[in-house]
């Protein structure tokens, strides 16, 4: 399995009869569908082709590795508009690293938007994240989350309760994505990181209370109600008392659930909610009376 030196460029630089390749999109290429007819098919023009051949070269699969033709058949790839090959010239090609990024992040591949996003400090790389985000890509959700808890609570002095809110949500999305087991998570952080950011603990508290009463929400749909009561009342008694945390704890004594029954408890927790504004509280007492 081998590449005559020097001839790179023509077919019979391609003596390799290879019976699988496994390029990084995870395509398998049998003996009918080797380096050599990819060759062919990149040499007429077809993008695609290209684009793989341009993975063969860089990884050195079934082929001499050379990142110089990689990023050559990358290139040409890229000026028909492959997205997949603008993305990987970004990583062959580091001084224009920046101008491949963009292409290919406009373009809407996810990877691309979040690497982009992660090179500015401002509103350039909340857009971005956002973009890679909404397209499902959970390090992007991630990084997003990250940057609206640092952002929010660092450098705004007055707060953003529908920001904190969007961040907590992030939170628990992957948080639920790591507890059922999510591999890709795995790559960049785990449960408890997850858990911190909600919290605060050892990361600084940038959500204010309602991380923890997300947490707690989070909680009680695993019915671990008791973990969910814990967290709802950090929440009610934090620096920033959560009037939603206080509605569910009176909930909670209200109908004896994962506490003793106490209504006296529960009209107690209850006119707390109420008094900061929360309407269902407000209709559950008036119910009691």
């Amino acid at each position: 399995m081998f590449v005559e030196k020097g001839k790179a460029r023509g077919k019979s630089s391609f003596l390799i009869f290879i019976v699988a390749l496994v390029f990084s999109s995870g395509v398998l290429l049998s003996a009918e569908n080797n380096v050599e007819a990819i060759y062919e098919r990149a040499e007429k023009g077809d993008a695609e082709a290209q684009y793989q051949l341009a993975v063969a070269y860089a990884e050195g699969k079934g082929i001499e590795k050379d990142d110089r033709e990689a990023l050559e058949w990358a290139r040409k790839a890229a000026e028909q508009g492959n997205a997949n090959a603008m993305y990987l010239a970004s990583k062959l090609d580091p001084s224009k690293r920046e101008k491949w990024l963009l292409m290919a992040a406009e373009r809407g591949l996810a990877d691309a938007q979040r690497e982009y996003g992660n090179m500015y400090d401002s509103q350039n790389r909340e857009q971005w994240l956002r973009k890679a985000a909404e397209q499902g890509h959970l390090r992007a959700k991630y990084d997003l989350a990250r940057y609206l808890s640092i952002e929010n609570g660092q450098y705004n002095r007055e707060r953003n309760r529908e920001r904190e809110e969007e961040t907590a949500k992030l939170f628990v999305e992957l948080l639920r994505q790591a507890d059922a087991g999510n591999k890709n998570i795995e790559e960049f952080a785990n449960r408890y990181t997850f858990i911190a950011y909600l919290t605060g603990e050892g990361l600084g508290n940038y959500l204010g209370e309602i991380g923890k009463r997300y947490l707690g929400n989070y909680y009680a749909e695993k019915h671990d109600i008791y973990n969910a009561i814990e967290y709802w009342k950090k929440a009610a008694d934090g620096y920033n008392p959560d009037p939603e945390a206080m509605y569910r704890i009176g909930l909670c004594y209200l109908k004896g659930v994962g506490v003793p029954q106490n209504k006296l408890e529960a009209r107690k927790w209850l006119k707390r909610a109420a008094e900061a504004g929360v309407d269902s509280a407000k209709k559950t007492l008036e119910e009691m009376k």
